[in-house]
């Protein structure tokens, strides 16, 4: 076969030369179409965590109650290594193990369906379960931060309504995470002197304040065929509406307490820079381009930063996803480069026949173009991973240029004619170079 393929690159070059082109150009597409990322998306982590909420519940019930039919359940799971379960209060957990060779979609399949049959042994309380899966794309491209100067009147809203909601709306970004946000809520202060006087029940006014503000299901109307879903809700619209509550004749809510919409408190304090703080993450969608999003994400974070709504903050890149990959790619890029002129110098120095020289050089571009073109083609993506191998492999490239090279040339100082000679000297050394490059 190395002769046969040896013959054909000599007996025809125009195809060979137009083959060359045709794969240098779907490498140079795939190139700028290939999605950029981390970690390889189709990696999978070989643990599952399931938990079950239990209100109310002390950790023994929660063992008897939850852990020990949640156990006798999940331990029938095909390929399952090892479980680890917890009873807590309020909750139950599992954290299952399974080996390298078992598909996790089809371990996620079995362990739902086996806390489905659990499900019928737990206490009627327990209306629902979660089972977490961790992959690649579950982790955010950017870890950041805001600082808030002390001018900000309402930081809460700030960030909701204008900075989570813009980075919202960049292409590619799936959802965006916020910490660090302490939310509003309505905080009534009651005025003890104007209870005493009134002779109110502080008892009698909680419960009727709790009665009367609901969201609820009613049940369900069927009419023709239709089934529509009918929902009670009581709510209040506004903080004027709960101060306007009455009590009794004559005195309402406002009378006996202080109603006011506020922040609530945190035991944490953040601060970056000095100012108050706020961290955020930002998830991409799966098919996205790490890069691009990234890239994308610290521009809206300039534009953010001159906008009047926005005077005096200042956001803090800690972690993105993106840095890491363009170092990835200019390193593979400076390897390629560096790999070439030591290629450049040393054959010539050597040989001194540039062209020769030159022919080596250009496999380095060359058979990076085509493995990213075949990368692209069968849906894999460029990351870390896939990077170090290609920046290991251009040394290997160089190494089996050289050797065809210079049988090639030995050929020719033995008086064969050019052709011959490419054949001769590719057949000579074409089993040993790829068996070589097949073990690597």
């Amino acid at each position: 076969m190395i002769r046969w393929l040896a013959n054909l690159s000599v007996g025809r070059p125009v195809t060979v030369v137009m083959t060359f082109l045709a794969l240098t150009l779907v490498g140079v597409i795939a190139w700028r179409d290939i999605p950029l990322e981390m970690m390889p998306g189709r990696f999978s982590f070989n643990r599952m965590w399931v938990w079950v909420p239990y209100n109310d519940s002390a950790p023994r019930e929660t063992e008897r109650q939850l852990v020990e039919p949640m156990e006798e359940h999940l331990a029938t799971t095909p390929g399952l290594k090892e479980m680890d379960t917890r009873a807590s209060q309020g909750s139950a957990s599992a954290s299952l193990a399974f080996h390298r060779s078992v598909s996790m979609d089809a371990a996620y399949n079995a362990v739902a369906d086996r806390m489905e049959r659990a499900m019928a042994d737990f206490p009627d309380e327990v209306e629902r379960y979660w089972i977490y899966r961790w992959s690649p794309g579950d982790e955010p491209i950017l870890w950041g931060g805001v600082s808030i100067p002390d001018t900000i009147e309402d930081p809460n809203r700030l960030v909701r309504e204008v900075i989570q909601k813009r980075l919202e709306r960049i292409p590619g970004v799936g959802n965006v995470d916020v910490w660090g946000v302490n939310s509003e809520a309505v905080f009534i202060d009651i005025n003890r002197a104007s209870l005493l006087s009134l002779n109110v029940n502080l008892f009698e006014v909680m419960g009727a304040l709790r009665s009367d503000n609901f969201q609820m299901p009613t049940g369900r109307i069927v009419d023709g065929g239709k089934v529509r879903y009918v929902r009670s809700l009581a709510r209040y619209e506004d903080i004027d509406e709960l101060r306007r509550y009455p009590i009794r004749d004559g005195i309402v809510l406002s009378d006996i307490a202080d109603v006011q919409l506020r922040q609530t408190s945190s035991p944490a304090i953040s601060r970056i820079e000095g100012d108050s703080g706020i961290a955020f993450g930002i998830y991409k969608e799966s098919q996205a381009n790490t890069v691009e999003v990234t890239r994308a994400v610290e521009d809206v974070f300039a534009d953010l930063e001159q906008d009047k709504r926005c005077e005096g903050i200042r956001f803090v890149t800690f972690f993105s996803q993106g840095d890491l990959i363009q170092e990835s790619i200019n390193n593979l890029l400076n390897t390629a480069l560096w790999g070439g002129l030591f290629a450049i110098i040393v054959l010539f120095s050597f040989m001194r026949q540039w062209k020769m020289t030159l022919l080596i050089a250009a496999c380095i571009p060359f058979t990076l173009l085509l493995t990213v073109g075949v990368t692209y083609f069968v849906g894999r993506s460029l990351n870390l991973l896939s990077l170090m191998g290609l920046m290991l492999a251009v040394g290997m490239v160089v190494d089996n240029a050289i050797v065809v090279v210079e049988s090639i040339y030995a050929r020719r100082q033995k008086g064969e004619d050019p052709k011959t000679a490419a054949v001769t000297g590719a057949r000579d050394i074409g089993l040993a170079i790829t068996l070589s490059t097949l073990t690597t």
